[in-house]
């Protein structure tokens, strides 16, 4: 079994020291932050399982899912997503310099690009950490930007959701974290601090890594026994930089078909491998399946993990209005899974940037237009997922295939040598064989599937979508 490599190899990870001027700073903003979320809205709280609790129980998993760990600022919707409104959980867009875009926007762009946000009914913002110079750097202009963000979001009432570690550079083409050389591994190891960093001063409570930016090779170029041997070093050094600097931020692994990480079951496997576990998840993206299974399936074993922290819904306006009815269905079945655990994580949408159009104004181009269709076809498909759960037929149907009955434990009294006795006696297959369902269940799983399909050709691709 291969192990992490700080376990392995006992490379130490250099950590190095922000300037006290700037860990003065992001203290102040920390608990600025802090103050006006508290004020905003009800604290969303974090930690795991708890302990002795059991897995899978979905009504349970809101409550238990960060009932032990560390408090981190919460991300919850303000006043730009009305209480009434059918969107549970958390809307962020990601915003920032595309890479290689050069100086960060002054704040005036802000503030129009982030009104848009808010007009659109997005709650927060995904900030690339690109848009930024290092922490390290003494250069003012990086603490002149952050300051400009902070103002911007606070004024519109927006939250940093997240931060984006800028692993897209073309040093990074075969691979950032994980990469052959340890020089390009020491440079992406900085972006992470770097990210880490920008997330204490913007009071994001969570630092993706995309898992995208460390590809499997084509095989003699690449021991990825060995590679993930340094994946596993640097999120651990990432997480030891966290805890050393006192934040309270978690880490977040993005999977991505193609790389060491394709799938959110090779994620988990890696997580459990790291030394400080509590403090990493998972953010399954609706564009990063492996297409192996229904991406649905794919969030409901790292909600089932209770790793959970993040989801990525670009895209999602395309699934509803062109997609497949396979991908309707997979994106419905999705929001009902959320909903029914009642998970109120943050949900990614794409990607716009800052400066959209010649006057600088965020206008109707693509990247807005599509944003404005994923926040249109995710109110939509809530209020479908609603409507199902709503529906009597369905409840009926449900009891009919005893869905309910999962919640039931298979042995009642536990497993114990008297129990495994009884299970495996005549008299007890007997009486199994005696509640067998019979034609009436064949029959209702398969009205299920048409009250599915009914409820699917109910939904408005349409709606709320503004012109083109």
């Amino acid at each position: 079994m291969y192990t992490s490599a700080a376990r392995t190899r006992g490379r130490p990870v250099s950590l190095p020291q922000a300037p006290p001027a700037v860990t003065a700073d992001i203290a102040a903003s920390t608990a600025s932050a802090e103050a006006t979320f508290r004020r905003r809205a009800p604290i969303r709280t974090a930690g795991h399982r708890a302990p002795g609790a059991p897995r899978g129980d979905r009504r349970r998993l809101a409550a238990l899912r960060r009932s032990s760990g560390p408090v981190k600022i919460p991300v919850v919707a303000t006043g730009s997503q009305p209480p009434t409104s059918a969107v549970s959980g958390f809307l962020v867009a990601g915003v920032g310099a595309p890479p290689g875009a050069g100086t960060p926007p002054v704040v005036g762009d802000l503030d129009r690009t982030f009104d848009a946000l808010v007009g659109a009914g997005v709650g927060g913002v995904a900030v690339h950490g690109g848009a930024f110079l290092s922490a390290g750097s003494a250069d003012p202009d990086r603490e002149a930007s952050v300051r400009s963000w902070r103002t911007a979001l606070d004024r519109a009432g927006l939250h940093a959701g997240c931060v984006s570690a800028a692993l897209d550079e073309p040093a990074f083409r075969h691979g950032a974290l994980a990469a052959n050389r340890p020089a390009v591994r020491r440079m992406a190891l900085r972006r992470v601090l770097d990210a880490i960093d920008l997330a204490a001063e913007l009071g994001a409570p969570l630092v993706l890594l995309d898992a995208g930016y460390e590809p499997v090779g084509r095989g003699l170029e690449q021991d990825v026994p060995a590679a993930l041997d340094c994946l596993a070093e640097a999120v651990n050094g990432a997480c030891e930089y966290v805890v050393d600097r006192g934040y309270e931020i978690e880490v977040v692994i993005v999977p991505s078909a193609g790389s060491l990480l394709p799938g959110p079951g090779h994620a988990l496997a890696f997580v459990h491998e790291l030394d400080r576990p509590s403090i990493v998840g998972l953010a399954p993206s609706l564009d990063r399946g492996t297409g192996v299974a229904p991406f649905h399936q794919e969030v409901a074993q790292a909600l089932w993990a209770d790793k959970l922290f993040h989801i990525g819904l670009a895209g999602v306006g395309q699934a509803v209005a062109a997609g497949s009815e396979a991908g309707r269905r997979d994106a419905l079945l999705l929001i009902d899974l959320l909903r029914d655990a009642e998970w109120d994580g943050t949900r990614r949408l794409g990607d716009v940037p800052v400066r959209s159009g010649s006057d600088g104004e965020p206008g109707p181009g693509p990247a807005w237009r599509a944003l404005h269709h994923d926040v249109a076809a995710h109110r939509a498909l809530e209020a479908a997922a609603a409507a199902l759960r709503a529906d009597p037929e369905v409840a009926g149907v449900r009891t009919a295939v005893a869905a309910g009955a999962l919640d039931d434990p298979t042995l009642p009294d536990g497993f114990s040598p008297e129990s495994f006795a009884e299970l495996r006696s005549p008299e007890a297959e007997r009486d199994d064989r005696d509640d067998l369902p019979g034609d009436t269940d064949a029959e209702a799983r398969e009205r299920a599937g048409a009250l599915l399909d009914a409820h699917l050709a109910s939904i408005d691709p349409g709606q709320d979508a503004p012109p083109a």
